[in-house]
């Protein structure tokens, strides 16, 4: 018997309540017997007693007619051998004072008699409480006795001081409420005397929502069947909804607790969607992609320097040409580039002559399906480095680090950076990429982050910093100009380009990504623009498992940049960009981006992923 320790003393109203647990409200005002009739318990000889004898007693402040005989008991002793007609001892009057505590499976109730001088036959001065017996009633929970039983003999655990053991349903606990009157209620657990919850749920009311979305499949602006996927239990009901903006999702399918198809009209852009079953909603995020995917300037085809990808989007130069948009002739006489990674921080710079660009991981933040922040972890230079300057099988250096984040033991951050030695060829989504010497991959995997809500979801912010060590020439200076006519989230890619002082910077965003497992989309919006700087935020859907980002960073010089401002033929150099590029496979999270460097004398340039939320587009 594990005793919870609540001693209250209260008058004779026989229903007693559990302040701190309201499983325990126990009324037992149906124990009252006619005094005529009472309980008994035996009480066998023992160290204690040379005699066996009986207990009668009764509750709710009942008298025993067989213990009054003019003293006024109400709970009294009698030795069976002598025959007596009044009682031989007191053993209990609740007008002494009657407390009672609660135990794990039921409730104990305490008697004290009254105090007495001591005889040679009838003796406690030794007792706990001098000259006085108690007797403990401890009731324990039996649903298969409607009042009340006794279980075995009276024990006297100490001098003078009794304990009766009884069994009743009227001391069995039960939930605060009718757990079946709950929508996602089930029954009552008896161990822990919360509701059974269906599936869909948790709480002590059941009213805590499991259900999420963590992937939604594109179709063709042609509309079709698309797929759910996430965690929708094994209760679903009949009343389930599904809308994509603003239209009816149709012929829904269940074909587990993690996926659930249906159908969706034509239409365009990025829709939210909305999954209702009785009184449980979660969101997620649809595209519907153009059946053929346009290209930056169409890799000027016209001049036949690429070709245009219809299905990804993405340009294929052709020989000596590069750029996002294969408008940039390669040339042999510019800057090599650098990767360095720094041990320390966890942060990587790329060098090129007097440029230098730094990235970094800075924080994971969850937000609420409000937009409003609700977490942020600052990973910013807090790693712990594993391994450093490994060589891997592809010939290029490869260092880890990782870190746990505070107060969510169980979520912990990998985080690995790669120098690109020699060239490298990857595949994400079926889109292939190469890349060049010089260049860097970054990997990073989130392992079981636990949200506050269901609704809520993830955003990872890259720190990236550019600087100079050395004035620009005059002659390259030029204001600033940002270019945002290709950054459509309804497209598969997106493109920024930032020019300043005959330096331009691309960036390029694949708005695909894949969380636990499955493919779904990523928003990319332009947050904060400053006369030299941009922030872009990057916002991640709700992955439970496993979230793996793998972004790469790359370095490209071409041409048209002046590195002296001689005009003759042999002192000139066309300027030159530097480009770099992020692409994020994600086994949770999947990203590509271009990000390049603005480069603008004694000067940084800072480049943070901020949060984004994605607009509820439902029209």
């Amino acid at each position: 018997m594990v005793m919870i320790a609540i001693w209250v003393y209260k008058t004779y109203s026989c229903k007693y309540s559990n302040p701190n647990d309201p499983t325990q409200d126990f009324d037992l005002s149906t124990l009252k017997l006619d005094p005529s009739t009472y309980y008994k318990a035996h009480f066998p000889i023992s160290s204690f007693s040379k005699y066996d004898s009986y207990f009668f007693f009764n509750f709710c402040n009942g008298s025993v007619s067989k213990c009054d005989s003019g003293l006024g008991l109400k709970s009294c002793q009698f030795f069976t051998e002598t025959a007596l007609l009044i009682p031989t001892n007191d053993a209990g009057n609740m007008a002494n004072g009657e407390s009672y505590n609660f135990t794990s499976n039921g409730l104990t109730i305490e008697f004290k008699g009254n105090t007495f001088s001591p005889t040679a036959a009838s003796d406690c001065s030794s007792a706990i409480e001098p000259n006085r017996r108690v007797t403990h009633f401890n009731l324990f929970c039996n649903k298969s006795v409607d009042t009340l039983s006794v279980v075995g003999d009276i024990k006297e655990d100490s001098r003078c001081s009794y304990q009766i053991n009884l069994q009743s349903k009227l001391v069995c606990r039960s939930c605060p409420i009718d757990c079946t009157q709950l929508i996602h209620g089930v029954n009552c657990n008896e161990d822990s005397w919360k509701c059974n919850c269906d599936t869909q749920t948790y709480g002590d009311y059941c009213d805590q929502s499991k259900i999420y979305i963590s992937s939604v499949d594109s179709t063709t602006t042609d509309g079709g069947t698309t797929f759910l996927n996430g965690y929708f239990g094994n209760t679903i009901s009949e009343r389930l909804n599904i809308t994509i903006g603003p239209l009816q999702c149709n012929n829904i399918t269940v074909y587990n607790s993690s996926t659930i198809s249906c159908n969706i009209g034509k239409g365009e852009g990025v829709k939210k969607v909305t999954l209702i079953d009785q009184d449980l909603k979660c969101i997620g995020t649809f595209q519907y992609l153009k059946i053929k995917q346009p290209c930056p300037n169409n890799c000027f085809s016209s001049t036949k320097n690429g070709i245009c990808n219809e299905n990804t989007g993405i340009c294929s130069c052709n020989q000596n040409i590069t750029g996002l948009d294969c408008g940039t002739k390669i040339q042999t006489d510019v800057p090599i580039s650098k990767p360095s990674i720094n041990d320390t921080t966890g942060t990587t710079t790329i060098t090129n002559e007097n440029s230098f660009y730094q990235i970094g991981i800075y924080s994971l933040l969850e937000f609420s399906f409000n937009g409003s922040k609700v977490n942020e972890f600052i990973l910013y230079e807090k790693w712990n480095k594993s391994i450093i300057g490994n060589e891997n099988d592809d010939g290029n250096k490869i260092s880890y680090f990782n870190q746990t984040l505070p107060s969510m033991e169980n979520c912990t951050i990998e985080y690995s950076i790669e120098e690109i030695i020699n060239n490298k060829n990857y595949s994400f989504a079926e889109i292939d990429f190469n890349l060049l010497p010089g260049s860097i991959k970054l990997r990073i995997l989130i392992k079981g982050y636990k949200f506050s809500n269901t609704l809520n979801t993830l955003q990872l912010r890259i720190k990236s910093t550019y600087q100079q060590t050395e004035p620009l020439n005059d002659c390259n200076s030029k204001s600033l100009n940002i270019d945002t006519n290709n950054l459509k989230n309804q497209q598969l890619l997106n493109y920024i380009t930032i020019s300043k002082d005959s330096k331009t910077l691309y960036a390029r965003f694949i708005n695909k990504v894949i969380s636990d497992g499955r493919v779904t989309l990523i928003s990319n919006s332009i947050v904060g623009q400053g006369t030299e700087s941009l922030l872009i935020g990057l916002n991640l859907p709700h992955c439970v498992e496993e979230c793996e980002i793998d972004p790469d960073f790359g370095v490209l010089v071409d041409s048209q940049y002046k590195s002296s401002c001689d005009d003759s033929d042999t002192n000139q150099r066309s300027k030159w960009f530097i480009s770099v590029v992020i692409a994020v496979p994600i086994v949770g999270f999947s990203l590509f981006v271009i990000i390049g460097a603005v480069l603008y004398k004694k000067y940084y340039v800072s480049i943070k992923v901020l949060k984004v939320r994605l607009e509820e587009i439902n029209k």
